[in-house]
Parts: structure tokens; sequence; C-alpha cells
């Protein structure tokens, strides 16, 4: 994942767009509330693409579609679409695993 490029995310999420146009209505209005975040998840999203642009870990461009998809407040940005939140999601399920290897070592 080193180098995350806006290309290579905007591909996962459309991607995973194409999944989600699959789903019932119901199953991805399931999905989209399994993807609902507190205010404290929000901040550590957040504060997780911040680090992981400083470290390299994110290009500029994908940190920015991270910041916008998560927008100001709590929980996402009004507009940010479930396949969306589905990849930034795995994407910081990534960038924890590394932080956590990084700090057993």
């Amino acid at each position: 994942m080193p180098g995350l490029t806006a290309d290579k995310l905007n591909r996962l999420i459309s991607e995973c767009r194409v999944k989600c146009e699959a789903l019932s209505s119901d199953k991805l209005k399931e999905l989209d509330a399994e993807m609902s975040l507190s205010s404290y998840d929000h901040f550590v999203f957040q504060e997780m693409q911040a680090s992981a642009h400083a470290q390299g870990l994110l290009s500029t461009e994908a940190a920015r579609i991270v910041y916008v998809a998560l927008g100001e407040g709590a929980n996402w940005a009004a507009k940010t679409d479930t396949a969306t939140k589905v990849i930034v999601t795995q994407l910081m399920s990534e960038l924890l695993d590394i932080r956590v290897k990084a700090a057993t070592r």
C-alpha cells in the first residue's frame, strides 16, 4: 500500500460501486448503516489519513479524497456514497494494521 495514489483509490471505489449496485436496496441500506462513524471514529480516521499522508503512505490527492469523504463533522460528509465509505473504512483498517505492526517491532 505504500504511496497509494488517487487513481488507485478511485479505481477501488469504482469497483466497489459496481458491487454495491448489485445489492438490493435493503442490503445497500444495511451496509451503509454499518459504515456509520462515531465522533471518535471520525476523529481517528482523519488523524490516520493525515498521518499516512505525512509518512508518504497516501499521496496528497488520495489523502484529500479521504478527507473530503469524511467531511468536517461526525460521521461522513453528506454526499459520501456507500462504496466510498466501504473503501475508506478498509483503508483505515490497513493503516491501523501498519501502525500496530510498527508499534510492536
